[in-house]
């Protein structure tokens, strides 16, 4: 998607770092083997994110490998393999990637959306078939979102887009977390843990959208495009952008404390509590987010 979710690598442990980018080089891995290479340009942190949840509260086995990248086939670094949340985050990756450029194609006739949205059109489909009430999802909410954008501009409209997200995490939920076995005590009913992924994934894709809107402000401006912040006074756009940012983390932090992880789970806090703050003040600071 946007590449805002992602760790705050100073503070993580050596062992967290290498488990991370195994997650990140799984789902890249994953992308190409169902659905080619140039695809893989789709992979992102976002849902980097959603894969390692995925994993961290289900237990299900995977596996890493070392194994050479496409970059740099010299060194071989820990892949994931296994599992179900890979193939359903490739699978998310590449119809948000197809989304994205039929909307820079239409709104924008965007030479480079033009070519991207025919690079995705087959691995698309494919993605589709696959997880359709997940396509249907999508497909939904961003026509909502296209409505919204004709609008005058309002931050509400970031509703739109984590009701999506909120949706994607909920029903990620009932495909890769296994129910208890019978006689196992579960600990967090399942009914609650999909509540709960619904809440995360709420937050953490308004405070996308909201950041992304951010970050874009001023080339939106000078290119009279819609920005969902553009229509805030402009004395205090940026301290009630920043102040909308901040009260989404603080409930993002919230919603994640109180999640069952069976692994991973300082990696997550690190995300969640030091990853989206310091990217929300690299973007205030006008400072570019390198590769993690």
């Amino acid at each position: 998607m946007f590449g805002y979710v992602r760790p705050e690598k100073p503070d993580l442990l050596v062992r967290e770092f290498s488990r991370y980018r195994s997650v990140y080089c799984g789902l890249c891995k994953e992308i190409s083997r169902a659905y080619g290479q140039l695809p893989r340009l789709a992979t992102g942190y976002d849902l980097t994110f959603l894969a390692l949840l995925l994993v961290s509260l289900s237990g299900e086995a995977t596996q890493e490998d070392a194994e050479g990248c496409i970059l740099n086939p010299v060194v071989k670094k820990p892949v994931m393999r296994g599992g179900s949340a890979l193939p359903l985050c490739a699978a998310l990756s590449v119809m948000l990637a197809w989304h994205k450029a039929d909307d820079d194609v239409r709104d924008m006739r965007s030479p480079k959306g033009f070519a991207a949205r025919i690079a995705f059109s087959r691995p698309y489909r494919s993605a589709r078939r696959a997880y359709p009430a997940e396509a249907e999802c999508i497909r939904a909410s961003l026509a909502e979102l296209s409505e919204a954008e004709k609008r005058a501009p309002d931050p509400a409209a970031a509703d739109i887009f984590g009701r999506m997200l909120g949706t994607l995490f909920a029903m990620a939920v009932d495909r890769c977390v296994p129910l208890p076995a019978e006689g196992e005590p579960e600990a967090l009913p399942h009914g609650v843990l999909r509540a709960a992924m619904d809440r995360l994934g709420r937050s953490t894709g308004r405070w996308i959208f909201l950041l992304d809107a951010f970050d874009d402000l001023a080339r939106d401006e000078d290119n009279r495009a819609w920005n969902a912040l553009s229509g805030l006074p402009a004395e205090t756009r940026r301290e009630t952008a920043e102040r909308l940012l901040r009260a989404e983390e603080e409930d993002a932090d919230r919603t994640a404390a109180l999640l069952p992880y069976k692994r991973d789970a300082g990696m997550i806090g690190n995300i969640v509590r030091q990853g989206l703050p310091g990217v929300r003040e690299s973007v205030s600071a006008g400072r570019r987010l390198g590769r993690v």
